[in-house]
């Protein structure tokens, strides 16, 4: 018989790329029952990893990989391959694409039983905005991974349908978070934010809160914006995180609008009290197949603020328009406006929309992901064990 992996603590390597600070990711390094799990990462970033303070705060074993370029992956494969060598996990769970192609690769070759990678986008996406070879990589990753965690049913159906992964082999868990820090925010935090991006008496005050990428839709929340100054000449557009291969042809359009109603904020730490800043959030990707999931859906709903959006990611899966948020066609400056003068001047309509979002994101707390993953964990590690078993059985009988 195989020895159950269950009267052990599970090893679990995590591999992440990721250049930020992941506030999920820290939830899961602080939430994950010890005791059942024993946890260590391999961090491919850059410089020091953002990670790698609650890592040592924990006392979780950590490893990092200077990492530039995707030309680095065989030299991330080495140390990946090492790693599993030395610590013989049971699980490997891999984040974002890079980690993806050099953490699969790496725990395939050693022998690794458990390969886990969470699908972070969904798909198809254009060629104009995704290189058409990078869809090879998803194959492979799909072709290696045991199990597939996809975020949304967005993830999944994309998954399951144009990248023909059998059903079995995807579970959709959603992402978690803190949502009761949003409720912690002292005012001292808001005065500090006001204060640095001189925010002054700035009213309303509209959120954008993405990357300058194409698909990110912001190019037609900037003419929505330049019209709502006509009835609004205070209000201030706040751009976070202000940077992004689009930037460039998102200057002319930038332009158009006065210096004193824009903030572009490259970077901002405290998201919690940055939210607290804003009066209507508005995200609104231009297509459903463009996000994996997007997390602003649910901060902004826990954060009590309302939102004009286009549904995709998680919002297809949640979004309810005039209840939750006011959902507008793709690419459609003018349904934004009016979105937004909604919002602004509906009482009872933002009212609504708040009430619900914050009792919907209820839904999503890191403690329930965190639940999730390990019953995830804990399924795989029963089918290997049973997988192994009748190996053995198959074997003694010749």
């Amino acid at each position: 018989m195989a020895k159950s992996r269950f009267t052990v603590r599970a090893k679990i390597v995590y591999v992440v790329w990721l250049e930020t600070r992941w506030p999920l990711m820290e939830s899961v390094c602080r939430g994950t029952d010890r005791a059942r799990f024993d946890l260590s990462f391999v961090l491919l970033n850059r410089a020091t990893p953002p990670l790698a303070p609650v890592l040592e705060e924990l006392g979780i074993p950590w490893i990092h990989v200077p990492f530039r370029r995707r030309a680095d992956i065989p030299r991330a494969m080495r140390v990946i391959w090492k790693h599993c060598r030395d610590v013989n996990p049971d699980i490997i769970h891999t984040h974002f694409m890079n980690a993806c192609l050099a953490g699969l690769t790496a725990a395939a070759l050693s022998g690794v039983p458990v390969r886990i990678h969470t699908r972070h986008h969904a798909g198809p996406v254009s060629w104009k905005y995704r290189r058409p070879w990078q869809e090879l990589y998803d194959f492979y990753n799909n072709a290696l991974s045991t199990t597939i965690i996809a975020p949304s049913g967005a993830v999944r159906t994309a998954l399951t349908g144009r990248n023909r992964v059998r059903e079995d082999k995807v579970t959709v868990l959603h992402h978690g978070f803190d949502v009761d820090a949003f409720d912690a925010v002292s005012d001292d935090r808001v005065r500090v934010l006001r204060q640095r991006y001189e925010i002054g008496d700035a009213h309303p005050v509209i959120g954008i809160l993405a990357r300058y990428v194409a698909i990110k839709g912001i190019q037609y929340v900037l003419p929505a914006f330049e019209r709502l100054l006509e009835s609004y000449p205070d209000a201030l557009l706040l751009i976070a995180p202000a940077r992004g291969p689009y930037q460039a042809e998102l200057a002319p359009l930038l332009a158009r609008i006065p210096k004193r109603n824009l903030r572009e904020i490259p970077f901002e730490d405290d998201v919690h009290a940055l939210y607290k800043l804003l009066d209507v959030v508005v995200h609104v990707p231009i297509r459903q197949t463009v996000e994996g999931y997007r997390q602003v859906y649910i901060e902004t709903m826990a954060a009590g603020v309302p939102s004009v959006i286009t549904r995709t990611g998680i919002a297809l899966d949640l979004a309810r328009d005039r209840e939750n948020a006011v959902v507008v066609p793709y690419c459609d400056s003018d349904a934004i406006y009016r979105g937004i003068r909604g919002v602004l001047e509906d009482d009872a309509l933002g009212d609504t929309i708040i009430r619900n979002g914050r009792r919907d994101a209820r839904g999503f707390t890191a403690r329930a992901m965190i639940d999730g993953l390990e019953s995830i964990y804990e399924s795989a590690l029963r089918k290997t064990t049973l997988t192994a078993t009748t190996e053995e059985r198959y074997a003694a009988h010749g």
